[in-house]
């Protein structure tokens, strides 16, 4: 079997051109705990095929090194978008993948060597929220962190003003707006007495197709009733 190890951002996987191998989808998971074992395999966060679409021009499947399919990794795309065009799959340089069902649209720039040098992804909206203000750093932190894992997010505020620790109105303003986002939108609310300690954070995919990455205090309160949390 042929392989490709490619990282983007340290995020580093095993790569299968699935145009030409074909590995039964039930050996897959298997494949990738064995792969990815870092002292005695090839050593990665997983493993990622790239096949023929079914709804787009060519398809992500992808494996984390747990064996768990993985819905989707930005740098891990930017990645499948070099292969694809370096490797000679496509000669265009705005093409379409699929990952988990979902389309993401890819513009790919190649160097003076003829090889892609960068990929822009259409990741899709961030949205934050916080008890922070907007009269420190704080805010503007967040940003940094964001675009430091992905400069090709759209990073939009929810609000900033609310009253310090009051995890209700966090709760409330998140069902008051995320249905008017597109699905698969990520939302970030950092309202917290907790922030700095070692409360742990969770991440809660709605039953309607959205994200939300919150302290494990309640803030999902008013999602998990009317919306529904996977």
């Amino acid at each position: 079997m042929k392989f490709t190890k490619m990282q983007g951002c340290g995020n580093d996987y095993v790569y299968i051109n699935g145009f030409e191998e074909h590995i039964p989808d039930e050996e897959k998971s298997a494949l990738a705990i064995k792969l990815s074992e870092r002292h005695f395999g090839i050593g990665s966060d997983g493993i990622i095929f790239i096949n023929p679409g079914k709804v787009a021009e060519f398809e992500m499947e992808m494996y984390n090194a747990d064996g768990s399919r993985s819905e989707m990794c930005g740098n891990g795309m930017r990645c499948v978008g070099k292969y694809i065009y370096d490797y000679g799959l496509t000669d265009k340089t705005e093409i379409t993948v699929e990952s988990f069902g979902k389309i993401k649209y890819l513009t790919l720039y190649p160097g003076k060597d003829g090889k892609i040098e960068r990929v822009k992804v259409n990741m899709g909206a961030l949205i934050i929220q916080t008890d922070f203000g907007l009269y420190d750093g704080a805010v503007n932190a967040m940003y940094g962190v964001a675009y430091g894992v992905s400069k090709d997010l759209d990073i939009f505020n929810l609000m900033h003003e609310i009253k310090p620790f009051d995890i209700w109105d966090a709760s409330y303003r998140l069902i008051q707006v995320i249905n008017y986002w597109p699905e698969g939108t990520v939302f970030v609310s950092v309202v917290d007495p907790g922030v700095g300690t070692s409360r742990k954070a969770c991440v809660a995919k709605t039953s309607n197709g959205y994200y939300v990455v919150t302290p494990d205090n309640g803030t999902l309160t008013h999602i998990d009733k009317f919306v529904g949390i996977e």
